[in-house]
């Protein structure tokens, strides 16, 4: 009972302020003044086509278009933030991308569409946590497809997330955090088939979906520009379907300022590339010169390097790396180490990298 009047009072109140809104718009329009926002669009339906649409439902647009839209953009963000804590390396590359196409400025309209990896990241953060898991829709009429027939006053509930989640149609790896799959776009990720739709499709498509990705871009541009995050030892993976696909004990994050960390992540990115490029080139044209003999390329190698690689300027960088950056560190000496002398003391192991797969 207690919650039932609780909600009654809640929507009462929303009630009052959207009339207030609304009437305010009226006395607007009522001068003669137009306006192109959506809810001058739906007033002035009101009144050229009277019968066909009421105050009350021009209300209950205002609550789905104000609902609808912030719940979607804030479990999209959330579920991106939670996804890159747990993939740092992505992290990384989507905060390079927005402090090279911003600088220090504020993410703006005119920057979005030069961002490559960050569309690819939420269109992958959409297929693997569509914000409606199920949608719902009604058969206003009979209807026939193929040997189904379905009466009129039916209603069909769409798997969203199954399909998302469909090994038969994303491959073995469906359940893996891989935004590349979205680097030609959606089209060629699917095949052309109706397989991604976390907005849903044909004419009842969401109307807001444009608008929900351009506030979630700004908004992951915002929040990688001005913080590193990862996730905290007490949070607890718990994905429920509670009228959008929520954390349903929420999501413990560790923040740390990152305004001055984008610099050095820019120029850790291009001194680690150099560093192995500088070290892939040297040994490669050891081998080409010398017999294969360990020992001497070792030698050879290690008087090469100590003029052309700052092993120094490495060593300086390491107390001011994150883990995936010192994962790099730690990769590069235990290949390098019997040459370089260069020594990282912890953990990290799980392949080398190569010119390529450094950032930056």
């Amino acid at each position: 009972m207690k919650d039932s009047r609780r909600m009654q009072e809640t929507n009462e109140e929303v009630n009052n302020l959207l009339t207030k809104i609304i009437n305010g718009k009226v006395k607007v329009l009522k001068t003669g003044e137009s306006h192109k926002d959506l809810l001058s669009l739906l007033l002035e339906s009101f009144y050229q086509d009277q019968g066909k649409i009421t105050i009350d439902d021009i209300i209950g647009h205002c609550k789905v278009f104000y609902f609808a839209g912030q719940e979607t953009v804030a479990v999209l963000l959330t579920w991106a933030m939670v996804v890159l804590s747990l993939h740092p390396e992505w992290q990384v590359r989507a905060r390079e991308e927005v402090c090279q196409v911003f600088g220090n400025e504020k993410p703006h309209w005119d920057g979005l569409n030069q961002l490559k990896i960050i569309p690819m990241i939420l269109l992958e953060v959409l297929r693997l946590y569509p914000p409606a898991p199920t949608l719902l829709r009604f058969t206003n009429k009979d209807f026939k497809h193929g040997d189904t027939t379905l009466p009129a006053g039916v209603q069909i509930v769409i798997p969203t997330v199954l399909f998302h989640h469909s090994s038969e149609f994303w491959g073995k790896d469906v359940d893996e955090f891989k935004p590349e799959r979205f680097s030609e776009g959606v089209a060629k990720a699917t095949n052309n088939q109706f397989l991604f739709f976390p907005f849903g499709g044909g004419h009842q498509i969401c109307i807001g979906q444009q608008f929900a990705m351009v506030e979630t871009k700004l908004g992951l541009a915002t929040i990688l520009q001005c913080f590193a995050f990862e996730i905290s030892p007490s949070y607890t993976h718990t994905p429920a379907n509670i009228i959008t696909l929520r954390p349903q004990q929420g999501v413990h994050l560790k923040l740390r300022r990152v305004s001055h960390q984008l610099h050095f992540d820019a120029f850790f990115g291009l001194l680690t590339k150099y560093c192995v490029s500088k070290y892939d080139s040297i040994v490669q044209s050891l081998l080409m010169q010398a017999p294969p003999n360990t020992a001497a390329i070792g030698a050879e190698a290690a008087r090469a390097i100590s003029k052309e690689m700052p092993v120094e300027l490495l060593r300086a960088s390491l107390p001011h790396t994150d883990d995936h950056q010192r994962k790099l560190l730690v990769d590069f000496a235990q290949r390098s180490m019997p040459v370089t002398g260069f020594n990282v003391h912890g953990g990290g192991s799980g392949g080398h990298i190569n010119s390529e797969s450094v950032p930056g």
